[in-house]
């Protein structure tokens, strides 16, 4: 996100970034050759602005994918990675573009550390919004929904307060 957050001046928002994009994945699946069906790829946009949360972008790699190599790769998964969108449309988009699996990141669990770690929009994003993207999430990718909750850095979320969260979402 070059020079602030507004859409318009975000990187995927250029044509030849999605070119690049799709040439990569078409040089790895050169590079590692027939073992590429035991990958994954992942698309992660990180939080984005706009009711789809980057959904839009994630979909369009895919596309671009797709049109420079005629198909998309056979892997093990692939995978979008980003919060979740404000509308469960979005969700449904994903799943017909070609992902196969879906990761929507809490971080932190406790909503007031959220806001302080994660002052951006995502740190004020109710815990609420996963939960119920989750529950939508789970119909429509079965068995490929994930998240991560971060441990280990001084001064975030108790090992209670994670172990809280943890069993929080296994339990969705």
């Amino acid at each position: 996100l070059p020079e602030g957050y507004a859409e318009e001046r975000m990187l995927s928002y250029s044509p030849e970034w999605f070119e690049e994009m799709a040439e990569a994945v078409e040089l790895a699946m050169e590079e590692i050759g027939p073992e590429i069906d035991q990958c994954t790829i992942i698309v992660n946009g990180g939080t984005l602005p706009g009711r789809d949360k980057g959904a839009r972008v994630h979909i369009q790699v895919l596309e671009a994918i797709r049109k420079r190599l005629g198909s998309l790769p056979k892997m093990v998964a692939i995978r979008a990675v980003l919060e979740p969108p404000l509308d469960e449309e979005w969700l449904y988009a994903l799943r017909e573009a070609g992902f196969t699996s879906l990761k929507m990141d809490v971080d932190v669990y406790d909503e007031e550390e959220r806001k302080k770690v994660m002052p951006n929009a995502k740190g004020f994003r109710p815990l609420k919004d996963y939960e119920q993207a989750f529950k939508k999430a789970r119909e429509i990718f079965p068995g490929e929904v994930g998240t991560q909750l971060v441990m280990g850095i001084h001064g975030i979320q108790s090992d209670e307060t994670l172990l809280r969260g943890v069993e929080h979402f296994a339990s969705l």
